[in-house]
């Protein structure tokens, strides 16, 4: 009787098998996006940033195709090695490649709202991986080569994910609606993004979600209004105004945080030095002493 394979052999697999599930998504996502017919357009919101700010997918797409060759080919480099159990990390990236692809058939071919689940899921399975990279920060030492090579490819998709989630349900919302909400809907909405922001800026110490969602409220701020008339025309006025501020506030957080975490770092490396001080060495009949002089 043949032996079944061992977990072992299995699990070991998985980032190839991620690399391949990665470029049916792909795939995937092309046709859907080909069968839509301009489905961004036929489910227009107040709070859609300018199309230019979609452009973010490219980057996302090239950021992960690297995180996946490194975790093949480099995995000492890869975000998922860190973790006392990588497969479980790498089994919610598959997960995320199913649901990404998942969204854009749905959305593209006008079910909004089973759309609006399946992203809310896909933010679901790709939280404890940005949740991991955030522990990681802290409890190790910042290493560039990672950083850029694994780390920030899954810092700009959940970001980037964050604010597709919230234009989403802004979506369903106003297909249950019948049509636009009102402004303080909106702004609530917004808000809902500036918070997440704010909250992995200040505490996850991250930048990345931070500039993420400036990229978002300047893209939704510098929009043209041409396509609203009379009182949406006013509204969507009101509400680029409120994505210009939180836009600063955003922006104005990651300069302090960022300020606050160099200081603090300088100084407990001074206090380091001042409790444990490096001993000065002495030459004694040709070797090399430390202690007192």
């Amino acid at each position: 009787m043949t032996a079944s394979p061992t977990p072992n052999v299995l699990t070991s697999h998985l980032p190839v098998v991620n690399a391949g599930l990665f470029a049916l998504q792909l795939v995937l996502t092309w046709v859907g996006f080909a069968q839509g017919n301009g489905a961004q357009q036929r489910y227009e919101t107040l709070i859609t940033p300018a199309p230019y700010a979609f452009s973010i997918w490219s980057l996302i797409y090239v950021l992960t195709a690297v995180a996946l060759g490194v975790d093949i080919f480099r995995p000492a480099l890869s975000l998922f090695n860190s973790s006392a159990k990588p497969n479980v990390f790498r089994t919610l990236f598959a997960l995320s490649c199913a649901a990404n692809a998942g969204w854009c058939l749905l959305f593209n071919n006008d079910f909004v709202n089973l759309a609006t689940l399946d992203i809310s899921l896909l933010w679901l399975v790709l939280l404890p991986i940005y949740l991991f990279a955030n522990y990681e920060r802290r409890v190790n030492a910042f290493q560039w080569k990672q950083f850029v090579a694994s780390e920030l490819a899954f810092r700009v998709y959940f970001a980037w994910v964050s604010a597709a989630t919230v234009l989403s349900w802004t979506v369903t919302l106003q297909e249950i609606a019948g049509g636009y909400l009102s402004v303080g809907s909106y702004i609530t909405l917004l808000t809902i993004l500036i918070v997440l922001a704010l909250t992995g800026v200040v505490y996850g110490e991250d930048p990345v979600i931070g500039l993420v969602a400036v990229w978002v409220l300047v893209a939704l701020a510098s929009k043209s209004a041409a396509g609203f008339q009379g009182v949406d025309r006013e509204n969507f006025a009101r509400i680029q105004s409120a994505a210009a501020l939180g836009a600063g506030a955003v922006l104005s957080m990651i300069v302090v945080s960022t300020v606050h975490r160099i200081v603090t770092i300088r100084l407990n490396r001074a206090a380091s030095l001042v409790a444990n001080p490096p001993k000065r060495g002495y030459r004694s009949y040709g070797a090399v002493k430390t202690g007192s002089p």
